[in-house]
């Protein structure tokens, strides 16, 4: 479950024990360039969700149900047990190819092995908690409750992630389908109603728990059926008691004794590592660097506004901004500006306060207004690693919409009779007639959805990229 990230997207998602509220701001006036650079850290408490992801009934009744499709499968050989059989398992997330972001999730919390919980209704990163690692990024509850999971949380821009189905679950091993919840509501930003999830039983007897995926998107397998280390299960999303849109990954062996993957000096439950490749503790890594029309508000499903753009025109401020998984106190990163002649326009450097599981920082811009007109570059220098974004800053109109997609009501659809090009950061979902003569080009961010109703009349030209506005 994601306690910590009731509003996961309050300007910074910051995971330790201190929610002290820093605000930073300089106003750079370049006499040369003439721009305008200002740099903002919101550090926010996070409204912490105060229940578990399942009440001890749902967890009773779930794990009653699990048990008899199990011993089910069993019995009608669906199912076959191999006690010398070794589970390794690969991570169960993916992001779906060509998108703006270098990477997409943080881990929020882990499993909690201090047996004591704290006085209140709920309690996170404090003395009674301790993770694999002998931190405190997970919680517990005074109910009795510790932490039983690993909530793997979207970062950057988590709703837009959800919307656009960006994130895949995968199976992090081979194994059977013991029992599916589908139907729920996936939106949620505060605990309520029942999850979405699939449990998989392994060929050591051991299970794994998939919680709080997106509704009527899980795999099309049924109960009794296989999968293989890899393969679709469903999209993350935020299901149930949840805050933000996170995958709830839960492990318990054989004989029902709850696992944690993660090896370390202060896993109480079992002393190997089950990932076949396990990561550090803290992996910093810069998710994504972004331009926007605004500053982007990080919100609930009905409030972030990511205001994407890579296309600008004189005049028009814009917002360069970056965000960080495990950002570490001191971190330094080199950051610049380049004109469309590979001129170094401006440079700067930001070294992190603080640590934060995930952090974003952004800087506001005016270009000259004479140009030079044409492709500029984004560039941060972080952790070794350089990192570059593209954008258009261009003295013609140019606009881009966050997606064409039903849900924000703004899906392409009617009678296309001229000659139309459509780019969008997000998905495109369609049901448009494109006729006879006209050529029309659909570039999307993510993906292209061609729903029932979709027709291309002979003679029409149709053209299909995944690069999204600009040609990112």
């Amino acid at each position: 479950m994601l306690q910590s990230v009731s509003n996961f997207t309050t300007s910074l998602f910051l995971l330790r024990s201190t929610f002290a509220q820093l605000f930073i701001s300089f106003l750079l006036i370049n006499s040369i360039f003439a721009q305008t650079q200002e740099a903002y850290n919101n550090v926010e408490q996070i409204n912490l969700k105060k229940q578990q992801c399942l009440n001890e009934n749902q967890r009773a009744n779930l794990k009653k149900r699990l048990k008899k499709n199990k011993n089910h499968l069993l019995n009608e050989g669906f199912l076959k047990i191999k006690n010398n059989s070794i589970v390794i398992l690969d991570w169960p997330l993916q992001m779906i190819s060509n998108q703006q972001f270098k990477s997409y999730y943080t881990i929020s919390n882990y499993v909690d092995h201090n047996p004591n919980v704290g006085s209140a209704s709920f309690n996170q990163f404090g003395s009674t908690n301790l993770d694999y690692d002998c931190g405190n990024r997970t919680y517990d509850t005074n109910g009795g409750y510790n932490h039983q999971g690993i909530d793997i949380s979207l970062w950057p821009f988590e709703w837009y992630q959800y919307e656009n189905s960006i994130v895949e679950v995968v199976a992090a091993a081979a194994g059977t389908i013991i029992g599916i919840d589908d139907g729920n509501v996936d939106n949620n930003c505060s605990c309520s109603g029942n999850w979405n999830a699939v449990y998989i039983a392994h060929a050591d007897g051991s299970e794994a728990w998939y919680g709080h995926l997106k509704k009527n998107a899980l795999t099309s397998k049924t109960v009794g059926q296989t999968v293989a280390k890899g393969e679709y299960l469903g999209i993350v999303a935020s299901s149930g008691c949840s805050t933000g849109p996170h995958l709830h990954f839960e492990l318990y062996d054989a004989m029902d004794n709850l696992i944690d993957p993660f090896s370390g000096a202060c896993n109480s439950l079992n002393t190997s590592s089950w990932w076949s490749n396990q990561q550090a503790y803290r992996v910093s890594t810069l998710n994504a660097l972004l331009t926007h029309s605004a500053v982007p508000v990080q919100g609930c499903s009905n409030t972030e506004v990511p205001s994407f753009a890579n296309c600008f025109n004189p005049g028009q401020t814009i917002y360069t901004a970056f965000y960080y998984r495990d950002q570490l106190s001191g971190d330094v990163t080199n950051m610049r500006l380049r004109d469309p002649n590979n001129n170094v326009w401006n440079s700067w450097t930001h070294t992190s306060p603080g640590t934060y599981s995930g952090s974003w920082w952004y800087w506001s811009w005016n270009l000259p207004s004479s140009g030079p007109y044409g492709t500029w570059t984004l560039e941060a220098d972080y952790k070794g690693t350089t990192s570059t974004y593209e954008f258009s800053y261009s003295n013609n109109l140019c606009s881009c919409p966050l997606s064409y997609s039903y849900s924000n009501g703004n899906h392409l659809t009617g009678t296309v009779s001229s000659n139309a090009n459509y780019e969008t950061f997000g998905m495109i979902e369609s049901d448009q007639k494109i006729t006879n003569g006209n050529s029309v080009i659909y570039d999307s961010g993510t993906k292209i959805c061609l729903d029932n109703g979709f027709e291309i009349e002979l003679g029409a030209i149709f053209e299909i990229k995944i690069d999204g506005c600009g040609g990112q």
